[in-house]
Parts: structure tokens; sequence; C-alpha cells
């Protein structure tokens, strides 16, 4: 609500974004509405985690169907739609919350590669007190996208191509 600027975006603290991803986020910021990175070298994760993220961003991607890599991806938001929306989820939902509800309506958005850092291999998230946060946040938001906002949230936004690439 006390953003200046037309776009926002949060980083993981633990310095596991690129350099490289972020100045490709800003580098397209001006392609579409919305900007997200899909995170290419998973390799550098445990497989452990690369599974988790996979099984949830499959559930939240063909819950709502959207077509996007990674729920959870770094992206640049746009902040007139951000500030129209009722924002609920705190800490490991945010991003997915935030990433459905936008592609759920009627905007333009570009996914673009993204990156880790390789010296990132500590996680914190699979904790019962995430897992309690992720399971409530997607049941509320389900029940927000199908039964009491659906009416806003019924469009699909468009996909905006990369450069040199033919639809």
């Amino acid at each position: 609500r006390l953003a200046k600027y037309d776009r926002l975006t949060m980083f993981p603290g633990d310095n596991e974004l690129s350099m490289y991803s972020v100045r490709n986020l800003l580098l397209n910021r001006d392609k579409a509405d919305y900007v997200l990175a899909m995170i290419i070298n998973l390799e550098y994760r445990p497989a452990r985690r690369i599974l988790i993220s996979a099984i949830y961003s499959h559930i939240y991607t063909t819950t709502f169907g959207i077509p996007i890599k990674y729920i959870n991806s770094p992206a640049l938001w746009p902040i007139a739609k951000l500030k129209e929306m009722d924002l609920r989820a705190r800490r490991y939902s945010l991003h997915a919350e935030i990433n459905v509800k936008l592609l759920r309506q009627p905007i333009s958005f570009l996914e673009i590669d993204g990156y880790m850092n390789p010296t990132v291999f500590k996680s914190s998230a699979v904790r019962f007190k995430n897992i309690v946060e992720v399971i409530y946040s997607y049941l509320r938001l389900c029940f927000e996208i199908f039964v009491t906002r659906r009416d806003r949230y019924s469009s699909k936004a468009k996909r905006v191509l990369p450069p040199g690439v033919v639809g």
C-alpha cells in the first residue's frame, strides 16, 4: 500500500536468486504487465526440495489452471493490481497467492529464464508450521477463487512470448 513505483518484487533473503535473474527481470519489465522468472538450474537444490516444489507447483497450476512452471516464481508485480487484491497469505504462500490472482485476470505476462546461486544448499521451507500455513492458504485461496470472488478471478492472463520466439 505504501509503494511509490509501478512494480514490486520480493527476493529470498538467503541469496538464492542470482544477479542474472534480477537483471533479467528488470530488463524485461516493460514487455508485459507482469514478468516472472522460471528457475532453470534446479540441480543445485536437494532432490527432496525439488520433489516438494514440483508437487506444490503442480497442485497449484492444475487446480487454478495457470500456465507457468513454478508457482513461487520471483516476479515483478504490477502495484496497481496488487492494491486491488485482498492478500491474506503470509510467509511461504504469499508468492503463490499473488501469482494465482494475477494469472486469473486479463493482463499480460512474460515468463523468463532465471537461475539460482549454486552455493545455496540449505532450506527451512519444510517445517510443520510452514506445511500447515501452506495447506490453510491453499484452501482459503480455492474458496476465494472458485466461490466468493469467482467473478473477479475467472479470466486468463495472456502470455507474451520472449523476443525471438515464434508462437
